[in-house]
């Protein structure tokens, strides 16, 4: 052991810049996969981690309305044994003051308001800028993002409202004039995130001012609805048991009084849970890209560094077979060969944890960013405890074997090179420097001269491979995002009344049906079902002029009122297939239903309540949905054109017939086009993500040839110095070099190119069936062709530097030192 120390000891001097170089380059590239790591997970939990934090809801209740008060029903719903608690907010008869005094209903989609504390104690809001208002002062509010992005107001503004009641607006229903309006100025103290805002749908992104409840104490009559968030205490357990309850009082005239005949009295409802797993499918696309960049740094590490510290141990074999002579065993050779890796090794899972610990800040990446409930340094200790293991164990097995074939080597002698590449080459008739330059490139030597070939091939291939795989994944996720049709949109315009909470009339539909243009007319209608005990958002459809259905993926539509078509994410929660039967709920009505068909759902239904998205949703015929929910009714209604129709006249008549006719501003009427579900919006968001993969592992490939070119004419120049001896002229030798890079860049094209293309197919396959889309992977052909020819022109640039040094050699110089 003393000699191996000792030798140790010796080659610390010799060569600690080159270990400590190491050591740099380990830990950086470590430090860089290890945040990566930590921030996906941190992104990955963020959103369930500020709901916890803020005392959020487990459901959200649009209370109905009735004779007795909305406030004593929400209080009997607090009395519910499974409640823990809950708090109310409440929707105002608001608008910022436009021209002459008039109401803007544009420039504020909703003006609402806390009743109790919630949003400040309970469904607590996060703070983007600014601060919370004080709860005892009327005068101070505060505004969400969709608000701010407006442009209208800042922090610190004020806004004038022209708010008025509810009495008044019933004492001139049925005239043309306005009922009587107040003005209220209000200071924006805040820019704030709700729970649901953190990633949703475009359909649900409304712009809001929120004001406080000591607002709702002086201007309480102006409430229309009133919204209570209840945390219960065995959380999605409890939601089916507490909707049953809500209904069942929510019918009981004892409670909500005698009602009109028509008018439903049903309560409506949000699961939060279905909210945060949509947000969570929705961060798929950048959490997954912080993997695989995890993943990239990873294989920088591995190639660069294992390279680096194999071909420094490799070096070392003139002295080992000094050493060797002077008596050292084979084990006591391996061993002090291993311990500059074991020194690398430990210094740089040193840095690399520093390195991690130094950009944890940087994570959660995203929209959950904003709502991250504990910002800044953030220590992930089992990610760091993993990945000091890991990089310790690779490090160690790297220098192991090749510490293990140094000695051997040493004991055995140089055994004599073989070339089977170049003896290939020299048999189909290429010339002199093609053959030394194929040989260079794909065999790797022996004994003191051996090049690490096999592992900058592997390393090249697997680079290569992985931007194909990018690229294709790239291309197809452009396709989806571009293409509504593949996430559920396949209609062309959502004619929406009341954020979904209004009727779409027969007359409606008729009338609809008979501009010029118009293909197909389908009404939905909206509500909350459980389906095997799973809450999941249905959709009854009503065919007006022709057939309408969400984008088959499996089977066929449903036809009748006990079949129904689901999502992919609702059959995998309820753990059904196509062709099973499930037990569908509502209301306290039951009725067995066969699954027909899986399908990609539009992110449609209401902006406050329950909607569909890709993976989510139920869609039956509308006696079907009537089967459980008595009182559902058509809500919005769809439009598709013909082919020939002239988009933007159809429009402006749709606008015309629809929202003009409405009269009413307040009703909110609206033709829509494509409302991109969130996972969408955050994929929408990620677009660049894989082609900036892609440059960089193309970087990776290119450093990995780069490396073997310097490496191999650094180790042979014996080697070169005899080519040149044999009437090699020093262009001959720079074209070596270039055959070299091509013949390295053409294994890894060959291998890599059609393994990526798979690869990026299969992998593009799964994501859309994790997020319900339709699968239509897309190969980038261009794209593709670039790359190849690009990677071609790129190597032999590469080799113009270590050519020139190789037509450099002197051969006297270097036969005479051997």
């Amino acid at each position: 052991m003393a000699a191996v120390l000792t030798c140790f000891r010796s080659d610390l001097r010799a060569r600690w810049r080159a270990w400590a170089a190491l050591v740099v380059l380990l830990g950086l590239a470590g430090g860089v996969a290890l945040a990566s790591v930590a921030a996906a997970r941190r992104t990955a939990s963020a959103y369930p981690r500020f709901l916890a934090a803020g005392r959020a809801s487990d459901l959200t209740i649009d209370l109905p309305p009735g004779d007795a008060s909305e406030v004593e029903l929400s209080a009997l719903v607090d009395g519910l044994p499974q409640v823990e608690h809950s708090g109310l907010s409440a929707g105002l008869l608001a608008a910022a003051n436009g021209r002459e005094g008039r109401p803007d209903f544009e420039a504020i989609s909703q003006v609402l308001t806390s009743v109790d504390g919630r949003f400040f104690d309970t469904d607590r809001v996060a703070v983007v800028e600014g601060r919370l208002p004080d709860p005892a002062r009327p005068d101070e509010a505060m505004m969400n993002v969709a608000l701010a992005d407006t442009g209208r107001w800042d922090v610190g503004d004020e806004v004038e409202l022209v708010i008025t009641t509810v009495a008044d607006v019933m004492a001139v229903e049925g005239t043309q004039r306005l009922p009587l309006f107040d003005t209220v100025m209000l200071r924006i103290v805040g820019t704030v995130v709700q729970n649901e805002e953190v990633l949703q749908d475009d359909l649900a992104r409304q712009s809001r001012l929120i004001t406080t409840p000591a607002f709702f104490a002086a201007h309480g009559d102006s409430a229309t609805y009133l919204r209570q968030g209840v945390k219960l205490r065995r959380g999605r357990a409890d939601v089916a048991t507490v909707q049953d309850a809500v209904q069942r009082m929510a019918a009981d005239p004892e409670i909500v009084g005698e009602q009109p005949e028509g008018d439903g009295t049903a309560a409506s409802f949000e699961v939060i849970g279905d909210v945060v797993n949509r947000a969570q499918r929705a961060l798929r696309p950048q959490v997954a890209a912080l993997g695989v960049f995890a993943a990239l740094a990873a294989v920088v590490a591995l190639l660069v560094v294992g390279q680096a510290l194999a071909r420094d141990l490799a070096s070392t074999g003139a002295v080992t077979e000094v050493r060797s002579a002077l008596g050292m065993t084979r084990r006591e050779l391996a061993m002090a060969a291993v311990l500059p890796s074991a020194l690398v090794a430990g210094g740089g899972a040193v840095l690399a944890v520093g390195t991690a610990i130094a950009l944890s800040p940087l994570g959660p990446v995203g929209a959950v960013r904003a709502v991250e409930p504990d910002p800044g340094v953030h220590v992930d200790a089992t990610v760091l405890a993993v990945g000091v293991g890991v990089i310790v164990l690779v490090v160690l097995a790297v220098g192991s074997v090749s510490g293990a074939r140094v000695a051997r080597r040493s004991a055995t002698g140089s055994a004599r090179q073989r070339t089977p590449a170049a003896s290939a080459a020299s048999g189909v008739g290429l010339p002199p420097p093609a053959v030394a330059g194929i040989g260079f490139g794909l065999d790797s030597g022996s004994g003191r001269r051996a090049v690490p070939v096999r592992a900058t091939l592997a390393g090249a291939t697997l680079a290569v491979g992985a931007v194909m795989c990018a690229l294709c994944f790239g291309a197809s996720l452009d396709r989806l995002v571009d293409t509504p049709r593949l996430h559920g949109w396949s209609f062309d315009f959502l004619l929406s009344e009341s954020g979904g909470y209004g009727d779409a009339t027969t007359e409606q539909g008729r009338m609809i049906s008979s501009i010029p243009g118009v293909a197909t007319v389908a009404q939905l209608s909206y509500d909350s079902v459980a389906i095997d005990g799973a809450e999941v958002a249905a959709l009854g459809v009503t065919e007006v002029l022709g057939r309408w259905t969400p984008p088959m993926l499996e089977g066929r539509p449903a036809s009748g009122p006990g079949e129904v078509v689901l999502g992919t994410n609702t059959l995998r929660r309820i753990r059904k297939d196509v062709g099973d039967v499930v037990h569908v709920s509502a209301g306290g009505h039951r009725a067995r239903m066969r699954v027909v068909g899986r399908a990609a759902f539009p992110a449609v239904g209401r902006v406050d309540g329950s909607r569909t998205g890709l993976g989510d949703g139920a869609a039956m015929t509308a006696e079907g949905l009537a089967r459980v929910a008595e009182l559902a009714r058509p809500n919005e209604t769809v439009v598709e054109l013909s082919p020939d129709a002239d988009r933007r006249q159809v429009r402006h008549r749709l606008e015309r017939a629809f929202v003009a006719s409405a009269g009413d501003p307040t009703l909110g009427r609206a033709v829509l086009d494509v409302q991109r579900p969130a996972a969408i919006v955050s994929a929408d968001a990620a677009r660049a993500t894989p082609l900036a993969l892609a440059g960089m592992l193309s970087l990776v490939a290119l450093a990995t040839v780069a490396h073997l070119l310097f490496s191999s004419t650094r180790v042979r120049q014996r080697e070169l110095a005899l080519l040149k001896t044999l009437g090699f002229s020093r262009r001959q030798l720079r074209s070596t070099v270039a055959w070299q890079a091509t013949s390295v860049v053409a294994v890894a094209l060959v291998v890599g190119v059609p393994l990526g293309v798979a690869a990026g197919r299969t992998v593009w396959r799964a994501f859309a069936a994790e997020i319900g889309a339709v699968a239509l992977p897309e190969i980038p052909i261009v794209a593709l062709v670039a790359v190849v020819a690009g990677t071609v022109i790129a190597g032999n640039a590469l080799a113009a530097l270590p050519g020139r040094r190789a037509a450099a050699v002197s051969a006297t110089t270097v036969l005479r030192s051997e």
